[in-house]
């Protein structure tokens, strides 16, 4: 037919595959101008190929299709920068969310396997930037577990608009002992457990964990029992001339989650 083109030929032509066509047509986005009551074949008009393009774009953009169909029955500029705008947003927050999920996964990695190859029970000192947390000051005993406090720290994130931002996860749950505790060489005890954040969020009361230089050991063993391997700690960090300050923390570096045949647990302490 003269100014008409089938399926396959609008397929070649546009770079739409067959089935994405046949698609559009039964969803009403892009349907043929004409059906052949006889054969039920389908055929565009030579005049339909103009708009493909802009289709293939906005599907390209990700934008769904409802909003195309939006954009067909409204062409104005105001409607496509409407439609425009609100993908740009969408398309942002991903790209905060991917790059966010790419700074977890480098955290992760780096911290697990710093945990496998280094000396266990040897200190090292390494700079750690500030980061933000949620807390829950009540004191528990050092061979408490923590799964009770990762209840109410989720629960504390449902109220919270950004809650799928923040997943705990494994090595960002600390359990604190307060530096007075560390001072009075008390370790029985932690004074806060604490939800150590991707970012600052606009939660109320976090907790500043302050950049600086940090001593850091690795154990293997489980967390509850790093208590045991504290004043072996303390007393290298005064030997290399240098002192704690400020709290303690405990957390996993490796456990249950990844596998069951190694647990590591990282003790950490801000030093001058």
């Amino acid at each position: 037919m003269e100014g008409y083109l089938s399926v396959s030929k609008m397929a070649k032509m546009t770079g739409i595959s067959a089935h994405t066509l046949r698609y559009y047509d039964k969803i009403g986005l892009y349907s043929p101008d004409y059906v052949d009551e006889k054969t039920g074949y389908r055929y565009y008009s030579i005049n339909q190929v103009s708009y493909a393009p802009m289709i293939r774009y906005l599907r390209y953009l990700d934008i769904p299709i409802d909003q195309i169909k939006r954009f067909q029955e409204d062409t104005s500029i105001e409607n496509t920068l409407d439609i425009l705008h609100t993908q740009q947003s969408i398309i942002r927050y991903q790209i905060d969310n991917l790059e966010r999920m790419y700074r977890e996964l480098n955290h992760r990695v780096s911290d697990i396997e710093t945990a496998r190859t280094a000396e266990q029970g040897k200190v090292i000192f390494t700079h750690m930037d500030e980061k933000y947390a949620m807390h829950i000051d009540e004191r528990i005993p050092c061979t408490q577990t923590v799964e009770g406090k990762v209840a109410e720290f989720q629960t504390m994130l449902e109220g919270y608009p950004g809650k799928s931002d923040e997943i705990l996860f494994l090595g960002r749950i600390y359990s604190a002992y307060s530096y007075d505790d560390v001072m009075a060489g008390e370790f029985g005890e932690y004074f806060s457990t604490e939800l150590v954040l991707d970012r600052k969020i606009n939660f109320p009361d976090l907790r500043v964990i302050p950049s600086g230089q940090y001593a850091v050991m690795y154990v293997s063993d489980i967390r509850e029992n790093a208590y045991k391997y504290i004043p072996k700690m303390i007393e290298q960090i005064y030997r290399a001339g240098k002192a704690p300050d400020g709290n303690l923390r405990v957390a996993f570096s490796i456990g249950y989650a990844f596998t069951a045949k190694e647990e590591k647990a990282k003790i950490m302490v801000k030093v001058k």
